[in-house]
C-alpha cells in the first residue's frame, strides 16, 4: 500500500518532469486566432539609399494586440521585381526564421518560444532585429562588392 507522502512525492515527480519537457520544447502552445477576426497592417522598410534592399512587415492585430506578423527581407530583381533572401514569421508556437526564403522546416531557426499573446511582441522586437541586422550586413555586403 502507498502512503500519502509518497503519493504526493511521485506526483511532485511527474509534475517536475512534465514541466522539464514543456521548456525544452521549442514549440510553444501560442495559437493565433483565425484571420477573419484580425486587421492587417503592412509597409516596406527600405535598407539603402538606392532601394535595392528592403524589410516588407505585415502585422496582424486582434483587440489591439499583435497577434501575428511576418517580416522579409527582400533584394531588388530585374524589371522592377523582388527576390525573397529570409523570412521571419511565427507558427506552431514558436518564431523562426527561414534563410534563403526556404519553407523546408528542417531548415528554420529557432528564435523564440510562443505561449502567449505576449510572447508574440517580444518574438516581434526580436524579429526586428535580427531581421535588420541581416539587412546590415547584405547592404555592407553589396556596397563592399561594388567598390
Amino acid at each position: 500500500m502507498v502512503r500519502r507522502t509518497q503519493q504526493q512525492r511521485r506526483a511532485e515527480v511527474r509534475a517536475r518532469a512534465a514541466a522539464v519537457e514543456a521548456l525544452e520544447r521549442e514549440n510553444g502552445s501560442y495559437n493565433r486566432p483565425p484571420r477573419s477576426d484580425t486587421r492587417a497592417k503592412s509597409w516596406d522598410t527600405p535598407v539603402d539609399d538606392f532601394n535595392t534592399i528592403r524589410i516588407v512587415t505585415t502585422i496582424w492585430r486582434h483587440d489591439g494586440a499583435l497577434v501575428d506578423f511576418v517580416l522579409i527581407l527582400q533584394t531588388a530583381g530585374w524589371g522592377g521585381s523582388w527576390r525573397n533572401v529570409a523570412l521571419v514569421d511565427c507558427c506552431d508556437g514558436h518564431c523562426h526564421l527561414h534563410p534563403d526564403d526556404s519553407r523546408h522546416r528542417e531548415l528554420r531557426q529557432h528564435l523564440m518560444r510562443l505561449d502567449t499573446v505576449d510572447d508574440v511582441s517580444a518574438a516581434y522586437r526580436l524579429a526586428t532585429v535580427t531581421m535588420s541586422d541581416s539587412a546590415r550586413r547584405l547592404r555592407d555586403n553589396s556596397e563592399s562588392e561594388s567598390s
